[in-house]
């Protein structure tokens, strides 16, 4: 009888340092390496930013939602010439970092290119200021740009604002991007949309 409570204590002894370990242990991170793009990794909804994932799904979401909103405007549609389209700046207001939240501009830029909704009346055009930097680039000069000059009567300027509410010390943000396309001529705006997320850390 001895024997067997002896052997029995010495069992809890050495599996209380297991059981110890094992409630002080942290969970597993996520995969390392290679993943998809579309798959979340451990501790990523937890930083300040907005995070990749959410970041992704919303812009394709926004430049669709534009792409449909442009194409539908009588004075775009009734237009006896192709206006131009002219992918403006996105102002950044959140804790993204720039390079993050470029790929709204990038995303909301290509899914314009490629909308048939959209070329039917209209052309898609970068900024001036980039096409004359890449112009100057690669003439080696760095006199006047005149790159992307059209008729500004024409020109409709779509131009954002990236903003973030912040709410619970940092665990909760209220993310929204207004979306503005004005006439370059005129100064007229056509319209203001605002798409809006939110996440939770």
């Amino acid at each position: 009888m001895k024997t067997m409570l002896l052997r029995c204590g010495v069992l809890a002894v050495m599996a209380a340092p297991l059981a110890m370990a094992g409630c002080q242990s942290n969970p597993r991170p996520g995969p390392t390496g290679v993943t998809r793009s579309d798959e979340r990794i451990y501790g990523e909804t937890r930083d300040p930013a907005a995070d990749t994932v959410t970041l992704t799904d919303f812009s394709n979401r926004v430049s669709q939602a534009l792409a449909m909103r442009i194409s539908s405007i009588d004075e775009i549609k009734n237009s006896p010439t192709k206006v131009v389209v002219q992918l403006g700046g996105i102002d950044n207001r959140t804790r993204t970092p720039t390079n993050d939240y470029e790929q709204i501009r990038r995303r909301v830029f290509a899914g314009l290119v490629n909308s048939d909704y959209v070329r039917r009346y209209a052309d898609i055009v970068e900024s001036p200021e980039i096409l004359d930097a890449q112009r100057a680039r690669l003439v080696n000069n760095q006199g006047g740009g005149t790159a992307g000059r059209y008729d500004p009567n024409l020109v409709y300027v779509l131009q954002g604002y990236f903003g973030e509410q912040v709410r619970l010390g940092g665990g909760v943000s209220n993310y929204y991007l207004e979306m503005s396309l004005t006439n370059l001529n005129t100064g007229r705006m056509l319209f203001t949309e605002t798409y809006d997320f939110k996440q939770v850390r």
